[in-house]
């Protein structure tokens, strides 16, 4: 993996948003690609309302910074913000300032690289407080690379979840993950599988765990009982320093489980980030 983008909307991304980022570009010494989008008021993409409220990146230890001067608005004070991020971070950050259709060019950048990185509440109105925010729930179901949604702090992650329900889709998001993510392969995995009418995931597991174990030494496999989207909840509130990867069942299940109704937000309470990948 070399090209990671994070979009940064009228809001800047919060401190630990960022702190992952530039955990994860260290990690597969990868650049960081800052996509500013500008005003985006008159687009129908995104549908949130602005603020023009910035927040400092805070501690995190991208140094060489590289920008593009064409698309580059100098004194744009997100802009300086994410450079000077960059710097104390050290890794390689690029600016991309989107204008125009901003919407429909950040689906654009992202059909040309390896993952996107997203804070929780892009372009969140401060009072309504919904958190993953419409503009993010568009961008899971949009986007053309696999995208990661950071957690809301950050410190390690100790282990690796991959959702399993035998689909393609699921299948498909671990593929991705061992594919751009190597230097996890001494990482414990736990492999959750859940229960589809569809598939027996049970005549499925040990194909995939004969398949994962060529990439980790230590693989386990529960199934989770009772119903699915209230166990994989409470499961993963209790791992905060994993790293979970769902696919196509991920991007349904999550979008139920993310309602106001159910506990507000997983990911207002998960600390785990979510990899969430298409088919």
């Amino acid at each position: 993996m070399r090209k990671i983008l994070l979009p940064v909307g009228q809001r800047f991304p919060k401190t630990a948003t960022l702190d992952f980022a530039g955990y994860i570009a260290r990690l597969t010494k990868s650049g960081l690609t800052g996509i500013f989008l500008g005003d985006t008021s008159h687009e129908e993409g995104l549908l949130s309302n602005r603020h023009n409220t910035t927040e400092s990146f805070g501690s995190g230890t991208l140094t060489a910074v590289e920008t593009q001067p064409a698309k580059v608005s100098g004194g744009d004070p997100l802009i300086q913000d994410f450079q000077e991020a960059c710097t104390n971070q050290e890794v390689i950050s690029h600016i991309h300032q989107d204008q125009g259709t901003p919407w429909h060019e950040l689906l654009t950048e992202c059909r040309y690289a390896d993952l996107m990185i997203v804070d929780p509440s892009f372009y969140m109105e401060e009072e309504d407080g919904l958190i993953p925010t419409h503009d993010v729930k568009k961008l899971l179901h949009e986007a053309e690379c696999p995208v990661i949604v950071a957690p809301p702090s950050f410190e390690d992650i100790e282990e690796l979840i991959f959702t399993f329900d035998g689909t393609k889709s699921s299948v498909n998001a671990i593929r991705q993950f061992l594919h751009l993510f190597p230097e996890f392969a001494q990482k414990r995995v736990i492999v959750l599988g859940i229960v589809n009418v569809h598939t027996d995931i049970i005549l499925q597991r040990d194909r995939l765990m004969e398949w994962l174990e060529q990439y980790y030494p230590n693989v386990d496999f529960s199934i989770l009982e009772g119903d699915p989207e209230s166990r994989l909840l409470e499961y993963l509130l209790l791992r905060p320093n994993a790293l979970v990867v769902m696919g196509g069942y991920g991007r349904g299940h999550l979008s139920r489980i993310l309602q106001p109704s159910k506990s507000a937000s997983v990911i207002r309470y998960l600390a785990a980030p979510v990899f969430i990948a298409h088919y």
